[in-house]
């Protein structure tokens, strides 16, 4: 008899939770972010996530997805503007002479853009592919700088 009992406390007490999981506007709200993420929609998913993480601080799932998102929002945002700064690059290196006024701009940059990697927080949640992408790019600039600071010495 108090095998029921327990199996049937047990049970109310599970669906007792998921019925809370499911009216809570703040667990629907974190769900739908969730799903944002997982389509790659970080704009969005850091949005929903942060309006279920004021609706509820004890949302430890919207917590988790808006942190994830601002990762990757971070990670994308440095992909971008490494870009940006390899398109000046090469804009630079198509000149017929490149001086040393150019040279060292060039290896600020590289600096610079090596140093952004270095804030980045990355997490096993991230997407490999973002993570991959920043990666080479930051392998990129290692080597630019190389190859700069070798043209640099007399």
């Amino acid at each position: 008899m108090s095998k029921i009992f327990i199996s049937l406390l047990g049970i109310s007490f599970v669906a007792l939770m998921l019925f809370y999981f499911y009216t809570s506007s703040s667990y629907k709200t974190s769900i739908e972010a969730k799903l944002y993420y997982t389509l790659g929609d970080y704009e969005e998913s850091y949005r929903l996530a942060t309006t279920a993480y004021k609706d509820d601080k004890y949302n430890r799932m919207a917590l988790t997805v808006m942190q994830q998102s601002k990762f990757s929002l971070n990670f994308i945002a440095y992909i971008k503007e490494a870009q940006e700064y390899l398109d000046k690059i090469n804009k630079i290196a198509e000149q017929k002479n490149i001086n040393i006024k150019d040279k060292l701009k060039v290896k600020m940059m590289c600096s610079y853009m090596i140093e952004k990697y270095h804030t980045l927080k990355g997490s096993v949640l991230i997407e490999s592919n973002l993570q991959k992408q920043s990666n080479g790019v930051y392998q990129k600039f290692i080597d630019l700088r190389q190859k700069v600071e070798e043209s640099l010495k007399p």
